[in-house]
């Protein structure tokens, strides 16, 4: 689905919510909004500042051991990823 149509179909909601005067529907649509919230809040992980020396400490040692990938060689593997990924969703069809 591209932006735009995303864009346009929330502010149709929007337009709607302003008119609409049913009281049982609004809950219904504050209830799938909490629920949606929690639901994003649980899958996200928040670093601690800790976390974030741990991850930088770890990476400057991996830079300084070599163990480092380049621009290409990561372009390289995500398109073959993609291309798996693409001939596994057409296999399933």
């Amino acid at each position: 689905m591209n932006t735009i149509n995303l864009q346009t179909r929330k502010l149709n909601i929007i337009e709607y919510l302003t008119v609409m005067q049913d009281e049982e529907i609004l809950s219904k649509i504050e209830a799938l909004v909490e629920k949606s919230k929690k639901s994003l809040f649980h899958t996200t992980k928040r670093f601690t500042k800790q976390d974030l020396i741990d991850r930088a400490q770890k990476a400057e040692a991996d830079i300084q051991s070599g163990n480092i990938q380049s621009q290409h060689d990561l372009e390289i593997e995500s398109q073959s990823l993609q291309t798996f990924l693409i001939a596994e969703e057409i296999r399933k069809r």
